[in-house]
C-alpha cells in the first residue's frame, strides 16, 4: 500500500521517522525525503542511515507551525505514537500540498469511528 501512495519525485514527509522503515520504501520509490524524529538515539540513527534526506528533531504535533515548507509535501507516510494519535495525524493532514496522500499505520480501534 504505502508503495502505491509514493511516486519518483514526490517530497515525502515522515514526521515520525523512528528508525527509518517507512523512509526506506519512499527512498526505494524515487522519493525526496523529509524525516523527523524527536529521540535523540533514532534521529542519529537517521542521520546515518539517510544522509541525502532533510532531517528534523521536532515533536511531530508540532510540524505545521515549525516547518517552512508546511502544506507543501506530496505524501506523508507515518507511523505516529498510539498515544496521542489524533492530534499526530491532524499534523500530518495540515502538511500535505493540495491533492497530497498519506499512509498511515494505526491501531484498528483508531478507525471504530469513522
Amino acid at each position: 500500500m504505502l508503495a502505491s501512495q509514493v511516486r519518483p519525485g514526490d517530497l515525502v514527509l515522515e514526521p515520525s521517522a523512528g528508525t527509518g522503515l517507512l523512509a526506506v520504501v519512499a527512498e526505494a520509490c524515487g522519493a525526496s525525503l523529509t524525516l523527523n524524529e524527536l529521540a535523540p538515539t533514532r534521529a542519529a540513527l537517521l542521520d546515518g542511515l539517510f544522509a541525502k534526506a532533510t532531517r528534523r528533531r521536532h515533536d511531530g504535533r508540532h510540524l505545521p507551525d515549525l516547518l517552512g515548507d508546511a502544506g507543501a509535501f506530496d505524501v506523508v507516510v507515518c507511523n505516529p505514537p498510539f498515544s496521542d494519535l489524533q492530534a499526530h495525524l491532524i499534523a500530518s493532514v495540515k502538511v500535505l500540498a493540495d491533492g497530497g496522500r498519506m499512509a498511515a499505520i494505526v491501531p484498528l480501534t483508531a478507525l471504530a469511528d469513522i
